[in-house]
């Protein structure tokens, strides 16, 4: 990147764990952020969770971070 950051959208959980070079935004809008955090928080079963959790941990991986259980 060239000076820019780039910027993703993001449940708020995961605002303070923002690498250097991407800025998180959290999620707006009805249903966003808390039915997400919700969700991740007690596991409930969500195709919609499962793929943030994926992209999540692929992030984790491609930038070499830590994942908190």
């Amino acid at each position: 990147m060239t000076g820019r950051r780039a910027r993703c959208a993001m449940p708020r959980l995961f605002v303070p764990m923002q690498p250097q070079g991407i800025t998180f935004r959290e999620l707006k809008d009805a249903g966003s952020p808390l039915a997400y955090e919700l969700a991740i928080a007690y596991r409930t079963p969500s195709p919609l969770v499962d793929a943030l959790r994926e992209t999540a941990r692929s992030a984790v991986r491609e930038l070499g971070l830590v994942l908190a259980v």
